[in-house]
């Protein structure tokens, strides 16, 4: 695991907002490395797939599909249901 160490005794205010980000980027990439992630490969004549509000598969539809080649994080999968947030692509963010 890397680290960030600054001197704050000669550090600027733009330096330890620089090293801020770049954690908080060291941060999002261990937690994407560490999860499932999915490529939505279907709905490409429909405009995308089809999202629902619950996992219900009588749950009401969310008014956007999550586009054809959009890439979504697993947070949860039960049975054949997936919740999900969306990294990449358009689409509902989860």
């Amino acid at each position: 695991r890397r680290g960030l160490m600054l001197d704050f005794d000669e550090a600027t205010s733009e330096d330890a907002e620089r090293a801020e980000r770049r954690a908080q980027e060291l941060r999002e990439a261990e937690e994407l490395a560490a999860c499932q992630l999915w490529e939505v490969v279907g709905g490409a004549d429909k405009g995308g797939i089809i999202v629902r509000e619950g996992r219900e598969t009588t749950s009401p539809q969310l008014p956007t599909r999550l586009a054809t080649a959009a890439v979504v994080r697993e947070l949860e999968l039960v049975g054949e249901r997936l919740h999900f947030r969306r990294v990449s692509g358009s689409g509902p963010g989860e």
